[in-house]
C-alpha cells in the first residue's frame, strides 16, 4: 500500500515558510522593525511566498511571480500577517479565476520549506521480481 503524505495545516505552514530564509545567488541583508515577528512565523514576506508558492508548484503560465506581486503590494508592508495572507491567496485566486482551496491544498500538501515531500515509491510485483533474478 503506497504512503501518502499527510497534509500541514495551513497555519503551521505559513510559519514554518515565514520563518524560512529563503537562500538567493546575492546575499541580502534585509534588516525591518518586524524581524521579531517574522523569526517568530507571524510575518511572511513577499519572496518566502513566491518561494512557497514555487515548491507547491503553483505557478504556471496562468499564475506568475508578477500576478503575486500586483496582490502583495496591495498590502503597503514589507511581511503580512497570516490573516492578511488569506486575503491575499482569495485576491490571487479571485483575480486568477482559481480554485483557493485547490491553491491551500497545494500548499498544505508542499512539504517544508526546502525540503520537497517524498514520493510513495512505486509497488513492485513480487512475481516480476522473482521472474526477472532467474
Amino acid at each position: 500500500m503506497a504512503h501518502q503524505q499527510q497534509p500541514i495545516p495551513l497555519n503551521t505552514q505559513f510559519e514554518n515558510y515565514a520563518k524560512y530564509t529563503v537562500k538567493t545567488k546575492e546575499v541580502l541583508d534585509l534588516k525591518t522593525d518586524d524581524s521579531e515577528k517574522k523569526k517568530e512565523g507571524k510575518a511572511i514576506t513577499l519572496r518566502q511566498i513566491d518561494f512557497w508558492f514555487d515548491q507547491a508548484k503553483l505557478f504556471d503560465t496562468r499564475l506568475t511571480k508578477t500576478d503575486t506581486g500586483l496582490a502583495y503590494i496591495e498590502f503597503k508592508s514589507g511581511n503580512i500577517s497570516y490573516p492578511q495572507f488569506l486575503t491575499f491567496l482569495d485576491n490571487v485566486a479571485q483575480s486568477k479565476e482559481i480554485d483557493v482551496e485547490v491553491m491551500k491544498n497545494k500548499l498544505m500538501m508542499c512539504g517544508l520549506p526546502g525540503v520537497e515531500p517524498k514520493k510513495p515509491k512505486p509497488e513492485v510485483d513480487k512475481k516480476e521480481t522473482k521472474e526477472a533474478k532467474d
